[in-house]
């Protein structure tokens, strides 16, 4: 009994020591996105949104893309490390209905706000995108860095 219980304990010690190692990273991604986009692109538009930061390269025009409606687009993925973008996957044009979990929740959340035409950067912690996770080539904990080009958008008609 006494056995169990150690082992019960030590493993609910373990989980929140892993667990507060992982906010930490979290906090430290966060700090250094920060910076990497004040520097990288201070003279762009960058916008806010839930945890994900949306970098303006070109401006879109006509409506903004909200949850519910059906957007086309093209996008570069990269691993942000802190020599910069480490390249690990391209796309054809996706299509997909914002706010449906079809996308990670970074571009989910990301492409909110985007217009036919924009070009942007989504950069966000591992938090919006895979987690705790190691996905095909994308490392476990991995904060992340989209490229990305709207190329239209159907308004949802609910």
């Amino acid at each position: 009994m006494v056995k169990r219980l150690f082992l019960i304990v030590s493993i609910a010690v373990l989980a929140v020591s892993c667990e507060s190692e992982y906010q930490t990273t979290l906090v430290d991604q966060e700090n250094f996105i920060d910076k990497y986009i004040a520097s990288q692109f201070a003279d762009n538009t960058v916008i806010r949104n839930e945890g994900v930061n949306r970098v303006i390269i070109k401006e879109g025009s006509g409506p903004t893309i909200e949850k519910g409606d059906q957007v086309s687009f093209y996008y570069v993925g990269y691993v942000l490390t802190a020599q910069g973008p480490s390249m690990i996957f391209t796309a054809d044009e996706t299509t997909v209905t914002i706010g449906e979990g079809d996308l990670i929740k970074g571009l989910d959340i990301g492409l909110v706000g985007a217009r036919k035409g924009e070009e942007s950067c989504l950069i966000f912690t591992a938090d919006y995108g895979y987690g705790k996770n190691s996905v095909n080539i994308v490392p476990e904990t991995s904060a992340l860095f989209f490229q990305t080009v709207v190329k239209y958008v159907q308004k949802n008609k609910n």
